[in-house]
């Protein structure tokens, strides 16, 4: 699946998915009975009585002679966190005509295990020869606090030394702070919250545009009910004033958006109803 906006294509690719998590878990202060009303319209994110259905997602931005990769998934794996599965990032991206070669940018909305794992090759090396990392200076330095990188090892072991350090001891790693500019027609703007770095990017061309919100939404119970999160959320409160923020935004102007773990590719709208605004699959 893939966009159009104006001289870009954002193509939609899936490093894995399945019913890898229970709603229990996921959303842990979440009562059972708030799922209730969407699971006739999204039959999709639900697994039996109580099994949550996830996509991990990447994005692949093209135009104007520029190849962007927008996160990389859970990694070669097998990774025990995603029921043992192991990413298909690189089978995806060939299906599309990309070289891992040809990418020119890494773009890492923020450093969850997930969003990270096909960084770099087993050897050590990048996985995209070619490209620069683009991370969050927030998001870096979070992730590098005893307290954190511990809690993300414990969901999967190595990954932040595997996966995350030494991208800044190869020289491939450029940290972002603020609203940025990254390529002609591509932004960085901070929506954080998710994690403490957390970025979306916005891509304009001729009059369209769209936003990548990485994992700004899970579920499409999270556009009209703001306040659902997520419990990997590290900042709850600063989820909420994003999703509100995102919502608003992406509403009032009929943006396209794309997420990592919405179903089934990601890309959808925001829509106006008579009871308020829900989660549109394009």
């Amino acid at each position: 699946m893939r966009i159009r906006v104006g001289e870009f294509e954002v193509v939609s690719l899936t490093d894995t998915a399945g019913p890898f998590f229970t709603y229990r878990d996921a959303y842990p202060t979440t009562p059972r009975e708030t799922w209730q009303p969407f699971r006739a319209e999204y039959p999709g994110y639900f697994a039996g009585e109580d099994g949550l259905f996830t996509r991990v997602g990447c994005f692949l931005v093209r135009g104007e002679g520029r190849t962007l990769l927008v996160d990389t998934g859970i990694g070669p794996g097998p990774v025990a966190l995603f029921g043992g599965s192991r990413g298909r990032l690189m089978e995806e991206l060939a299906t599309h005509g990309a070289a891992p070669q040809q990418i020119q940018v890494v773009f890492l909305t923020h450093l969850h295990p997930d969003h990270v794992g096909w960084n770099l090759a087993p050897d050590g090396k990048p996985s995209f020869p070619n490209a620069r990392y683009l991370a969050s200076r927030a998001d870096w330095e979070a992730f590098h606090r005893a307290e954190v990188k511990a809690a993300m090892e414990a969901l999967v072991p190595g990954c932040v030394e595997r996966d995350i350090t030494p991208l800044g001891d190869l020289g491939v790693l450029e940290l972002v702070e603020g609203e940025t500019e990254i390529l002609p027609g591509v932004r960085v703007l901070p929506t954080p919250g998710h994690t403490p770095g957390h970025m979306s990017l916005h891509v304009a061309s001729r009059g369209q545009q769209a936003l990548i919100l990485g994992d700004v939404f899970h579920h499409p119970a999270q556009v009209p009910h703001n306040e659902i999160c997520v419990a990997f959320d590290m900042d709850p409160q600063g989820a909420i004033q994003t999703r509100k923020r995102v919502v608003e935004w992406a509403a009032a102007e009929r943006i396209p958006l794309a997420g990592c773990h919405l179903l089934p590719h990601g890309l959808g709208r925001i829509a106006r109803r008579a009871e308020g605004v829900a989660w549109e699959p394009l």
